[in-house]
């Protein structure tokens, strides 16, 4: 999503803003030692509590440097794990086989259950979730990872109601406000015009895959505490414009222009522009929505220094990890600008801060000083949250052993195996 990759590495690793990797900048990198063929040391320019949890990630699995492809690299990694790459057809389907030379007894966090894997991508939603459902021949073997279409929910009873996983998601979805152009009383009034219920319903939301948000950080956080909502930010109700447009005249802000970019190629965006468009006008805005076509929009909503002042990427975050760390130092300090993934378009020493600041603390102190930063920016009104994301998908009859994985919100695939 972001053609930077991940930014904690810039942050946190000493040198880490000005090495470019071994490419460009060699093989000599002041930020990582390896005094010996077995150790990795790390060298940090601040603190960073939560480096175990991004140590897990992918990018940190070791690629003897003679079997570095370089940009051929995704089309046949290493296999480090139970499984390796059989077949690719880039963006249609990878097929997987059992690795020999995986050892279970040095890897008892993974498992070599099934045969093989066949992943399949860009077939029809809803015709291949009936197909699951069904689990007629090889689809009593099959799964769907994309939260079930809301169509087939009436089928969900007796025992076909067994074929549905539930679970958490670690995301959060917002209406992202640029504070840089937006006064606080025009983000306020935003906030009291939105249509979230009508929003809810348009783009197909129900129970099993969200609900409503009015924090930043989703319930699946650990240290998540639930307090009151701030006025207009509970992510439900249709929205009041007369109270909004009151604000905006009390205010001398009638008729401020609102600008945002929509994918005007899909039906859905189409009208979920149109409800937000006609409610923000019946509250005193004049807006200006600018629709552009799917890959113009995703350039677009990424460049935050467009014409536009809500709307920008990110509309929904989902936490590297479970904790605040991966939230806040990420979305709301001032090189998230920089980043690309910034909500409200901070850039506030003091908060960078505070941020700093409790990255520091012990465990059992951070949880609690994250939740109330969570409250304070939601006092800012940078964003208007949406909903929680949850999970919810389909197995076939024949899958065992299936859970939802509420840090990747994905199912758990480790785990899964064939009954016969």
């Amino acid at each position: 999503m972001y053609p930077n990759g991940p930014s904690y590495q810039l942050t946190y690793f000493t040198d880490g803003d000005t090495y470019k990797g071994p490419y460009t900048s060699g093989d000599t990198y002041s930020g990582v030692e390896t005094p010996d063929a077995d150790t990795l040391v790390i060298h940090l320019r601040q603190p960073f509590a939560d480096l175990p949890f991004y140590l897990s990630y992918p990018l940190f699995t070791p690629i003897p440097k003679d079997k570095d492809t370089r940009e051929r690299y995704k089309d046949g990694p290493l296999a480090t794990g139970p499984y390796q790459f059989d077949t690719l057809t880039a963006g249609i389907e990878l097929t997987l086989k059992k690795n020999p030379y995986w050892d279970a007894d040095s890897d008892a966090a993974r498992h070599q259950y099934p045969d093989r894997w066949d992943f399949k991508w860009g077939s029809e939603l809803v015709k291949n979730q009936q197909q699951v459902l069904n689990s007629t021949g090889p689809d009593a073997s099959a799964l769907d990872y994309e939260n079930v279409d809301s169509s087939l929910i009436p089928q969900l009873s007796g025992a076909r109601a067994n074929q549905l996983v539930k679970g958490d998601s670690p995301c959060t979805s917002v209406l992202n406000l640029d504070s840089r152009k937006l006064p606080i009383e025009v983000r306020k009034a935003v906030a009291k015009a939105y249509p979230a219920d009508q929003l809810y319903q348009a783009e197909g939301q129900n129970d099993l895959v969200a609900q409503p948000a009015s924090t930043i950080m989703p319930p699946s956080v650990p240290g998540y505490r639930k307090y009151p909502p701030l006025p207009d930010l509970s992510g439900t109700g249709k929205g009041d414009p007369a109270a909004a447009k009151a604000m905006l005249a009390a205010a001398g802000r009638l008729g401020f222009e609102l600008s945002w970019y929509y994918d005007n190629t899909k039906p859905i965006r189409e009208q979920l522009n149109q409800i937000q468009a006609d409610a923000l006008t019946a509250a005193g805005f004049t807006v200006k929505p600018i629709g552009v076509a799917t890959a113009e929009f995703r350039r677009r909503v990424h460049d935050y220094y467009s014409p536009v002042n809500l709307g920008q990427s990110p509309s929904a975050w989902c936490s590297d990890w479970p904790a605040g760390g991966s939230w806040f130092p990420v979305l709301f300090q001032s090189h998230s600008l920089l980043d690309g993934q910034s909500w409200g378009m901070l850039s506030d020493p003091e908060l960078d801060a505070e941020i700093d600041e409790i990255g520091k603390l012990p465990a059992e102190q951070r949880n609690a000083r994250w939740m109330r930063l969570d409250q304070q920016l939601m006092a800012r009104y940078v964003v208007v949250p949406r909903f929680y994301n949850k999970l919810a998908f389909l197995v076939g009859t024949n899958i065992g052993g299936a859970e939802g994985d509420s840090t990747l919100a994905m199912p758990l695939l480790a785990n899964l195996f064939c009954k016969t």
